[in-house]
């Protein structure tokens, strides 16, 4: 083992694929006007804006919104921007409702049992609870931090996400690594003197103000960092 004594991981594009519920998704908003193309000019203006603006809303913010409140401007954008008529409010909570169904990415669940009865596991995660509730049968956590609960985001300006997971814990930041895939996850673990390891599944540049202590392209990496070893079984999957 190495030194971490804590390894806390994000939960949407690090354990779970958001990918898998997107037509689910658009189905629900569209209704009777959904058609594959529809789908995809929507899809593609939404997660635009998300990637561009979500993080760095919740990193400005004074004030806490969950993520359902955050993401309805989103939808209403793209209603006008397609000259569509559905409501914003059911649209947003489709989404939230949905994140709750993502599938695991491949090397999800056998990188937790790498770590079972070996290191502890949390999730920290920037989510509303509808969507994390469904997921938390599925993973075997040891605790479970996200925003709404907390009523904080992972790089606000409280940073309590983080704070709360160490004064839980009562572990000193440098034992603790965190995983995830954006720049709030590794800007709000870095700000509390947690490691941070960058998840880049796709080959992505990094454009953070603050740089990862540890990059890897999936969570067999992870594996190598904490100094555990593979099994063959987790080898031959990926």
């Amino acid at each position: 083992m190495a030194e971490f004594e804590l390894v806390c991981v994000d939960m949407f594009q690090t354990l779970v694929n958001l990918d898998t519920v997107e037509e689910n998704i658009w189905k629900g908003v569209l209704e009777e006007n959904y058609t594959p193309q529809l789908k995809a000019v929507c899809a593609y203006s939404f997660k635009k804006k998300v990637y561009t603006r979500f993080h760095l809303f919740t990193s400005n913010a004074e004030s806490f919104r969950t993520v359902r409140e955050i993401v309805k401007p989103f939808f209403e954008e793209v209603r006008a921007e397609e000259n569509l008529s559905f409501d914003p409010d059911k649209a947003s909570e489709i989404f939230i409702v949905q994140h709750g169904f993502s599938k695991p990415y491949p090397d999800a669940l056998t990188f937790l049992s790498h770590l079972k009865n070996k290191i502890p596991v949390c999730l920290v995660s920037d989510a509303d609870t509808l969507s994390i509730e469904p997921l938390l049968k599925v993973f075997n956590f040891d605790s479970a931090f996200f925003s709404e609960k907390c009523g904080s985001y992972k790089n606000d300006l409280s940073n309590r996400l983080f704070k709360n997971v160490i004064k839980f814990y009562g572990i000193a930041p440098e034992k603790i690594i965190h995983i995830g895939d954006s720049p709030s996850d590794i800007q709000g673990a870095k700000r509390e003197k947690i490691t941070a390891c960058w998840l880049n599944r796709n080959a992505r540049q990094w454009n953070g103000a603050i740089s990862p202590d540890h990059t890897v392209s999936d969570l067999t990496g992870v594996l190598e960092i904490l100094n555990i070893k593979k099994s063959v079984a987790f080898t031959k999957e990926k």
